[in-house]
């Protein structure tokens, strides 16, 4: 969570915020190693392109057919599971990848063309392809003299 203060906040505060909500991530994870509060599964990347946006989102040990991307307007939902191959009764030491149904709602700037979208899982890798709405895209305004 972060709060701003009218006019913005000075760098230093932004720091301090991140700061506190990353120990507060380090220590709910030290309470319940199982609990989603210590990390954000999976980890996903957006980066902006004029014609809208890349995502990728690592994703090992998911099948295809037990993921879920959906888009509407400028929102992008990515639901799944991530089975265990250990059996049931396996014993642990350590056990940091997290199992079980995920999901990552992510607000895009912009809206989407949902029905243009293209999204690929190879190698544990997920990339897809958001294009930006046509009624939303940025267009060049031809400016008359006088």
């Amino acid at each position: 969570m972060r709060f701003t203060l009218p006019g913005g906040n000075p760098p230093f505060l932004n720091r301090l915020w991140d700061d506190m909500n990353r120990l507060q991530r380090e220590i709910l994870w030290q309470i319940d190693p199982r609990s989603r509060a210590g990390r954000e599964f999976p980890a996903v990347n957006i980066r902006l392109t004029p014609e809208g946006a890349e995502l990728s989102a690592e994703l090992p040990g998911v099948k295809s057919g037990d993921l879920d991307l959906q888009v509407s307007g400028r929102t992008v939902t990515l639901k799944g599971e991530r089975r265990s191959p250990a059996p049931a009764d396996a014993r642990w030491q350590r056990r940091e990848c997290p199992e079980g149904a995920f999901s990552r709602v992510i607000e895009l700037p912009f809206a989407l063309e949902p029905g243009a979208v293209e999204a690929r899982l190879s190698h544990g890798l997920l990339r897809a392809k958001l294009p930006r709405a046509e009624a939303d895209k940025p267009r060049k305004v031809k400016v008359a003299e006088g």
